[in-house]
């Protein structure tokens, strides 16, 4: 599937990354979840603000107005995000990421949270903690620049001490309707978060975390060749197999033998992962 083929209006024409009106309502999110190629035109961006405006395109289209990327090191903290600047000013200059309920939950599990569930939680407290105040502050920062609710969906980078947080927010929405939105979006939602981190981290590694990650997997030649020609060229398990001259059986074995190294649960996981790993890289010849 090509780049510019992924994302589709109600027509089934290919609406392109600088096309934002048109939305992915009528598309089979169960469909898309299943297709690592969902997001490919994310591997075409030159640079990290045309890979930043390429994701927010996707979030237009789901009808939701802006996102942050947050990475997690230890104290550590960088985004990369379409909320107003001046909000993150204002969220540095009171400190608040020392009291973070939402980082706190990022920082210890993969679970996706809303913050009107925290908000709801911290309302019936019984107890007025610095903490608790201070995320009353957090929540009420939100709501000055129209952000009812948060939706945040943490992630964790496998075998490295670093997490990250893919926040969702629709300005002047009400939260019922948010929620309604992000249950109709989470499959693509998951995938889009999966894309952006291996893409993100593979490309452009400055300008999504904090340190650069290093590190060496034990994967053989044969089902790594596999991996970079899927990733590198966007094709399917079974076009791949034909290029590289395999029969599909041979090709699922490679699979089965690069998700044993990597630790990766799925195809797409596996080449995320690779990615992470600095294992595949535009550069690379697959030539034998």
């Amino acid at each position: 599937m090509s780049a510019d083929a992924i994302i589709r209006g109600k027509t089934g024409t290919p609406s392109g990354v600088a096309n934002s009106t048109e939305k992915l309502e009528n598309v089979d999110n169960a469909g898309i979840a299943e297709d690592i190629h969902l997001c490919a035109q994310l591997a075409d961006s030159k640079d990290i603000d045309e890979f930043k405006e390429r994701i927010s395109s996707i979030i237009r289209q789901l009808d939701f107005s802006d996102f942050s990327l947050i990475a997690i090191e230890g104290k550590a903290l960088r985004s990369l995000t379409t909320m107003p600047e001046d909000f993150y000013q204002r969220y540095a200059e009171n400190n608040f990421s020392d009291h973070d309920f939402l980082l706190e939950h990022a920082k210890t599990s993969t679970t996706p949270v809303f913050m009107s569930d925290l908000d709801n939680y911290i309302s019936c407290s019984p107890f007025a903690s610095e903490r608790i105040e201070r995320n009353k502050k957090i929540f009420q920062l939100f709501s000055e620049y129209g952000y009812n609710d948060c939706y945040c969906i943490p992630r964790e980078l496998q075998g490295k001490p670093i997490r990250l947080m893919f926040s969702i927010v629709d300005k002047g929405t009400a939260r019922g309707e948010f929620r309604r939105k992000i249950e109709h979006c989470k499959p693509v939602l998951s995938l889009l978060i999966d894309a952006v981190m291996y893409f993100g981290i593979s490309k452009f590694p400055e300008g999504i975390l904090c340190h650069a990650i290093k590190g060496n997997v034990a994967i053989t030649p044969k089902p790594l060749r596999l991996l970079r020609v899927m990733a590198r060229e966007g094709l399917m398990l079974k076009d791949a197999a034909t290029k590289l001259c395999i029969s599909v059986d041979t090709a699922n074995k490679h699979i089965a033998a690069a998700k044993q190294a990597l630790g990766a649960t799925t195809l797409a996981n596996a080449v995320y992962l690779a990615m992470c790993h600095n294992l595949i890289k535009e550069d690379d010849d697959d030539s034998e």
